[in-house]
């Protein structure tokens, strides 16, 4: 029984360590676009993580013009080729 336990937890905090390092790495590489002025903006980790979202669009508000909704995700992926960026 004590065995199995063991496992159990190992289990459990290997899961949240790698949802962890998964959402790091979604908000990295992720800005969002405001539906309104088309602006372009990165949100504070708070905001990202505490907004209603789907797949591609979260709930957040525009440092721009100041518009509430859900705005598209753009994705910020640098590709690295002999240590220079693309």
């Amino acid at each position: 029984m004590i065995k199995n336990n063991k496992v159990n937890l190992a289990l459990g905090v290997g899961t949240v360590v790698l949802t962890g390092v998964l959402v790091a790495a979604d908000y990295k590489t992720s800005k969002w676009k405001c539906r309104y002025c088309e602006e372009e903006f990165k949100a504070s980790f708070s905001e990202y993580f505490f907004a209603g979202h789907t797949p591609t669009r979260r709930k957040l508000m525009c440092p721009v013009c100041g518009n509430k909704g859900y705005f598209k995700c753009i994705r910020e992926i640098k590709y690295r080729c002999n240590n220079e960026k693309l």
